[in-house]
C-alpha cells in the first residue's frame, strides 16, 4: 500500500508538472498578437478534439459499451453547460467568463482521468503506469488551451502558473480517489472517459471554435485546427 500511495504522490507532481509546462507554452513563445492567439485557439482545439474522437470515446466505448458511452457524454456536457450557465449569470465578462469555464472543464476532465489512473493502480500496477504515462503526454497540448485563454485575458506569468497548477492539481485529487474506491468495473471506466470526453467537446465548440472563426482569417483558422487535429493523431499513437 505505501508503495501505491506513494507512486500517487509522484503521479499527482507530474500531473501538476504536465499541466504547467502546457499552460506555459503559449506565455514563453511570447505571443501577444490578437491573431496569433485566435490561430493558438484553432490549433489547440484540433488538438484536444483530436484526442477526444481518435482516442478517448474509442477508449470509451471498448470499454464499455456504445449506449454507456453517449450517455457520458451527454453527462459530460450537460455538467459544463450548467457551469456556463452559472458562470455567465455571475458575471457579463465574456472574455474571463470563458477562461474560467475552461479551468473548470479541465479540472472535471483532469479528475476523471485522475480517477481512471488510481484505479488501475489499484487493478495492475503496470497498467496504471501505463495509462499515465499516455495521459501525461496527453494533458501536455490539453493544457495549451489553459495558457491560450490566459493570454486572451491579459494574464501575468504568475497567474498562468497559478491556474496551470491549480488545474494539475485535480489530477492528483482523482487519482486518490481512484486508489479508495479500488479496482473499478470496465464499464465505470468507459463511463468516466465519455463524461470527461462530453466536457471537452463542449468547451471546444461552443467557447472556442465559433468566437474565433469569426474573427481572423478563416483560411488560416481551418488550417491551424485541421494541423492541430492531425498531431493529436500523432500524440494518441505514442
Amino acid at each position: 500500500m505505501y508503495v501505491v500511495i506513494l507512486t500517487s504522490v509522484i503521479m499527482t507532481l507530474l500531473s501538476v508538472l504536465s499541466s504547467v509546462v502546457g499552460g506555459l507554452l503559449p506565455f514563453l513563445t511570447r505571443i501577444k498578437n490578437e491573431s496569433y492567439i485566435n490561430i493558438l485557439y484553432q490549433f489547440v482545439s484540433g488538438i484536444m478534439l483530436g484526442i477526444v474522437c481518435i482516442s478517448m470515446i474509442p477508449e470509451s466505448n471498448e470499454a464499455s459499451s456504445i449506449i454507456v458511452t453517449i450517455f457520458g457524454i451527454i453527462i459530460g456536457v450537460l455538467i459544463i453547460l450548467l457551469l456556463d450557465f452559472l458562470i455567465n449569470s455571475f458575471s457579463s465578462n465574456s472574455k474571463f467568463n470563458k477562461l474560467l469555464l475552461i479551468i473548470s472543464s479541465m479540472a472535471l476532465h483532469n479528475i476523471v482521468e485522475g480517477i481512471a489512473i488510481g484505479a488501475s493502480i489499484e487493478y495492475s500496477f503496470s497498467l496504471g503506469i501505463s495509462i499515465f504515462i499516455a495521459m501525461f503526454l496527453h494533458d501536455i497540448p490539453e493544457s495549451m488551451i489553459i495558457g491560450v485563454g490566459s493570454l486572451d485575458n491579459k494574464k501575468t506569468f504568475k497567474q498562468i502558473l497559478k491556474n496551470s497548477i491549480i488545474v494539475g492539481l485535480f489530477s492528483g485529487i482523482g487519482i486518490f480517489m481512484g486508489v479508495f474506491f479500488g479496482s473499478i468495473s470496465d464499464v465505470y471506466t468507459g463511463l468516466s472517459l465519455s463524461i470527461s470526453s462530453g466536457a471537452m467537446l463542449y468547451i471546444v465548440t461552443k467557447t472556442v471554435i465559433p468566437d474565433k472563426q469569426s474573427e481572423y482569417n478563416s483560411y488560416i483558422l481551418s488550417l491551424s485546427f485541421i494541423i492541430g487535429i492531425l498531431l493529436s493523431a500523432i500524440i494518441t499513437k505514442i
